[in-house]
């Protein structure tokens, strides 16, 4: 059997593939790379503040954002560069820092205090009492670090929403995070860094180093990128940990003047309609909207779904089961794998719904466990949906649709769709969906699903507001500028490459617009200040135009 598969058609096909894709990746960065050379470095005064920059992550998005954010911390005084990487192996990421401008640079791996064999030996005498994943949890680690950071690397290092107790990488992984802890803590010690900047905000590698540098009160950023356009999420305390995402509170919102209000819900509407159209290259919408099978209304949508009966309709909508679930500080189950399989034994016994569940539209590009693999389906009144099923299509026919903190709460209420979230979200504080507070109360909400309160006009209007700052695109009322999605691949380095040569007009401005956000303290995820700000033009105009 073995030898079958190492000689399968399939398996052969994929490592060609993968090859193929590795020369074209090193083609396009030598083309990069070239144009990259024309652009000035950045001066590193060594008496300037000490910024302290990851640059572990290779991929050519991320060091146009980590270039443009700089300029624009550059603007603020002269600040002295230090770059983080994992090795001197590292020679691709050291390329890009050196067209940056970094000179100076630690390594996370080449720099640690003790040796890796005393962090093994800590790290089992930590699993060592541990007898089940929420014992895993419940461990103390240094500089009280939370164990999810490690636990949620495991889960996507293995792409298994919950491998066995017994597997070797929590102890591998477990021991890379205490070496971690060490060396971020000598490393923060030794340079003191005003300034902390970061591709990633989760996992051993980045999460660590973010929560330690707002536990010390470093002003630390997440710079990523969301529907084309960059992000950039501050961190100023430990707690900001938690809700490591770009995403507007509730209570800025609600300071707003009543027109700022009306066109942040107006733009939001107008985002989902996109969303909806597939108007982007971001990979996850593409997978999740299909306009060529969608239907209208709500019978067209029950019956392509094959419910011919009365019966309420409630939707499991999947995640990616190694990708991060405790993102926004999950309490009521261990992970999203430990979810599923609760949701469907309380769901089995409610016949009286019928029930479907909905991978997540991305199972297939990241490959790893799916949804069928973590439960199965022997009741008629519980089915699986296809990948391609269109969205839209869904959200018409469900009397609700249930989540832990997925995109798909917020599309769902601003359709007037009822939600349920069984678990914590960045949304929850706006109202707009019924959050489980235990597991007692979510198996509460399930049971009512054909019987939860309509989403009113107030709440739907709410969404759409919390929708726009956190997924807005770049258009004309926010002309921020538009970057290629990460999972590009080779195009990406085209695309970054087209972005230099043609649209450095466009360049200053982004530089600008992120200095102005790093300027102010009202708000701490740049798209809720830009989208902020779009909307108090658009109000402006509107006014303009009653006049």
């Amino acid at each position: 059997m073995k030898i079958a598969r190492y000689f399968s058609g399939k398996r052969w096909a994929k490592f060609l593939g993968d090859q193929l894709e590795q020369q074209r990746r090193r083609v396009a960065a030598r083309k990069l790379h070239d144009v990259w050379r024309d652009f000035e470095p950045l001066r590193s005064d060594p008496n300037g503040r000490v910024v302290l920059l990851d640059g572990m992550w290779l991929n050519p998005g991320y060091f146009l954002r980590l270039r443009l954010t700089l300029s624009a911390i550059e603007r603020q005084g002269p600040i002295r560069l230090v770059g983080l990487l994992r090795s001197p192996a590292d020679t691709r990421q050291r390329r890009f820092l050196d067209q940056i401008g970094v000179r100076e640079i630690v390594y996370s791996e080449s720099d640690r205090p003790r040796p890796i064999a005393e962090y093994a030996a800590q790290a089992k005498a930590l699993l060592a009492s541990a007898v089940s994943h929420a014992d895993f949890l419940k461990i103390a680690l240094p500089s009280n670090v939370p164990p999810y950071i490690w636990y949620d690397s495991v889960l996507s290092n293995l792409r298994d929403g919950q491998p066995d107790i017994r597997h070797p990488q929590w102890a591998k992984d477990l021991t890379d995070l205490l070496a971690f802890i060490d060396t971020y803590n000598a490393i923060l010690d030794r340079y003191a860094p005003q300034i902390v900047l970061s591709s990633h905000a989760w996992k051993n590698t980045w999460g660590s180093l973010v929560w330690l540098a707002a536990s010390r009160g470093i002003e630390t950023f997440c710079v990523t990128q969301v529907s084309e356009a960059i992000r950039i999420r501050r961190f100023r305390k430990q707690d900001d940990c938690h809700l490591p995402v770009e995403f507007l509170p509730k209570a800025v919102f609600d300071t707003l003047e009543t027109p700022v209000k009306d066109a942040m819900v107006r733009l939001g509407y107008a985002e989902l309609a996109r969303r909806q159209r597939s108007e982007t290259s971001d990979v996850n919408i593409r997978f999740a909207y299909d306009t060529a099978s969608r239907v209208v209304g709500r019978n067209a949508a029950r019956a392509q779904l094959g419910v011919h009966d009365d019966r309420p309709i409630g939707v499991i909508y999947g995640h990616s089961w190694f990708d991060f679930p405790h993102l926004y500080n999950m309490q009521n189950f261990t992970d999203f794998a430990d979810w599923l399989k609760k949701t469907n034994e309380i769901i089995v016994g409610m016949p009286e719904k019928r029930w479907f569940l909905k991978p997540h539209p991305m199972e297939i590009w990241y490959g790893g466990q799916t949804m069928k693999d973590i439960v199965s389906v022997s009741m008629p009144h519980i089915s699986f949906l296809p990948h391609k099923i269109d969205t839209m299509t869904v959200m018409q026919a469900a009397d609700a649709i249930v989540t832990v903190h997925g995109t798909a709460g917020l599309e769902a209420s601003m359709q007037g769709t009822p939600v349920i979230c069984a678990d914590n979200s960045y949304y929850a504080q706006w109202g707009f969906a019924n959050t489980a507070r235990s597991l007692d109360h979510y198996r509460e909400l399930l049971s009512k699903v054909g019987a939860l309160p309509q989403v009113d006009q107030q709440k739907r209007d709410l969404a759409a507001a919390c929708f726009l700052a956190a997924y807005g695109e770049p258009h004309e009322y926010a002309s921020t500028l538009r970057v290629p999605c990460d999972s590009r691949g080779a195009l990406l380095y085209d695309e970054v490459r087209d972005i230099l040569v043609k649209r450095s007009p466009v360049i200053e401005a982004e530089i600008e617009r992120i200095a102005s956000f790093l300027s102010q303290r009202a708000v701490d995820a740049l798209s809720g200040w830009v989208f902020l700000r779009a909307a108090a033009t658009a109000a402006a105009q509107s006014k303009d135009a009653a006049q």
